[in-house]
């Protein structure tokens, strides 16, 4: 071993581990790691490294020695003695990382004896120790349905599953846990028909998870099922589930989810201004939206909201409101109504030198960014022509 010069024999060996100083057993615990076999090879009257490591173990004071102890112990390979040892750190601390060396020796030398304690460590707070058990009985069939739940989430892959009322709690636990990111992929990727029955579960779910399934709803192969959550959404506590409702409305579309408009409407009204935003996108009419866009008093979201749907009709908008857009003091509102003056059929008359002039420095540049959206940057060349000649 490394330390051969110094250690040349097991008594030497105990001498070391026996010091005082703490950074004289830590070494000689790293020299056993770095050069195992080397370590195994002292042997006196019948005792090895491992005689001397087992007796010592639980007399070191400070933690991280004892975890060096356990680490040396388990680097020596596999050994009755060793096996023994382990299996009582795993049943007395399996989630500690003591009971996380011990796993992974047992995973590597004693599966068989290790499946009861990686069952216990799947639900530990330490995700490194998760993995590591679920890792060890990925493939045992004869686990509940909340272990196999927990093994994916942790572990993508396919899952076969009756949605009984305990099997809906428990995956409702995971979409919620500290693996949750893992649980909604499973449920995205593999549980399409989970999604009915976890309905039930709705308002067992925090507003995280609720607000996260209506950014997927279109996953849900139920209309049903859509229609429901999008319309408990709409009417959540939680402002975040609310807004996440009206923008699925709004990214879907109300006749596709079934949403009567009714339940969206009082939404335009709100004082929440992001609320306001998604309710005004979310309906698409013609009124709600001119009036969002000519609120002197709507926040900018608001307004913006109504001019990308004013847009959807541009010629309709009159002149005036629309101009004065043009030069708001929000750069976001000037290019929202820009948009609008690139898809309305007059938009030559906009960009007569005459309506330049009548334009602000922001106004023109909002018009200028209307003409190249459409395309017509040729309309441009008379207005700057001036300019340079001038």
């Amino acid at each position: 071993m490394s330390a051969a010069r110094t250690l040349r024999t097991l008594a030497d060996l105990e001498a070391a581990l026996d010091d005082g100083n703490d950074q004289v057993r830590a070494n000689v615990l790293h020299a056993i790691q770095q050069d195992p076999a080397g370590a195994d090879a002292l042997r006196e009257d019948g005792r090895d490294v491992r005689d001397v490591l087992l007796a010592r173990i639980d007399t070191q004071a400070h933690a991280p020695l004892r975890l060096l102890a356990l680490l040396a112990l388990g680097g020596l390979g596999p050994d009755a003695r060793t096996t023994e040892r382990m299996l009582r750190s795993a049943s007395l601390t399996v989630t500690t990382q003591e009971g996380m060396i011990a796993l992974a020796y047992l995973a590597e030398h004693a599966p068989d004896r290790a499946r009861p304690f990686a069952e216990a460590a799947l639900f530990a707070d330490n995700p490194d120790l998760v993995r590591l058990a679920a890792s060890m009985i990925a493939h045992d069939t004869s686990l509940d349905v909340r272990a196999r739940l927990r093994i994916r989430c942790v572990l993508p892959g396919p899952l076969d599953v009756t949605w009984e009322p305990a099997h809906v709690a428990a995956l409702a636990t995971e979409l919620q846990g500290p693996f949750q990111a893992g649980a909604r992929d499973l449920l995205l990727a593999h549980l399409p028909d989970a999604w009915r029955p976890l309905r039930a579960a709705w308002s067992r779910l925090d507003a995280d998870t609720r607000a996260w399934w209506l950014d997927h709803v279109n996953a849900t192969p139920d209309l049903d099922v859509q229609r429901d959550v999008v319309t408990d959404g709409l009417h959540d506590d939680d402002p975040d589930v609310v807004h996440a409702a009206l923008a699925a409305c709004a990214r879907v579309g109300l006749p596709a989810l079934g949403v009567d408009d009714g339940l969206v409407r009082p939404h335009t009204g709100s004082s929440d201004g992001r609320r306001r935003a998604l309710a005004v996108r979310a309906l698409g009419a013609w009124d709600v939206a001119w009036a969002a866009a000519t609120d002197p008093r709507a926040p900018t979201e608001v307004r913006v909201a109504g001019w990308r749907e004013v847009a959807r009709a541009a010629d309709r908008a009159d002149v005036g409101p629309l101009r004065a857009a043009l030069d708001d003091p929000a750069w976001q509102v000037r290019a929202a109504a820009g948009d609008v003056v690139a898809r309305r059929r007059d938009l030559d008359a906009w960009l007569h030198p005459d309506a330049w002039d009548a334009s602000g420095e922001a106004g023109r540049l909002a018009l200028a960014r209307a003409a190249l959206d459409a395309g017509r940057d040729a309309l441009l060349e008379p207005v700057f022509a001036r300019g340079f000649a001038a």
